[in-house]
């Protein structure tokens, strides 16, 4: 049985990174574009933006409810245009809003009182 220490997995001596070391830099790059696009919204918006990701040319903005998720749609353009200016978004076409919702509303009979 071959044992590995997790320093060794996290930082590989080859030129080679492994899947995990590449899986934490996308995460870490992820979380980077997160703030930056927070920055650029407004106070009140910033908050329900809890997740960015570059893919291709659109960027995919992940929000907390469809709510936010429509208002933002209605400030595309402006976004756009700001994030445009920054480097890592500048080859940005378009934004693809999501909303983290995974059941949706609770059933009325699932309440409790």
């Amino acid at each position: 049985m071959t044992v590995h220490r997790l320093k060794d997995v996290l930082h590989p001596k080859s030129k080679y990174r492994n899947k995990l070391s590449r899986l934490m830099s996308r995460l870490a790059y992820e979380a980077d574009s997160t703030k930056i696009v927070q920055a650029v919204l407004s106070d009140k918006e910033a908050p329900h933006c809890i997740g960015a990701s570059v893919k291709g040319n659109s960027l995919v903005l992940v929000l907390d409810s469809a709510s936010w998720a429509n208002r933002l749609r209605f400030r595309t353009t402006t976004l756009l245009t700001e994030l445009k200016q920054i480097e890592r978004f500048a080859s940005i076409q378009e934004i693809v809003f999501v909303t983290n919702t995974s059941s949706g509303e609770p059933n009325a009979s699932n309440q409790t009182p």
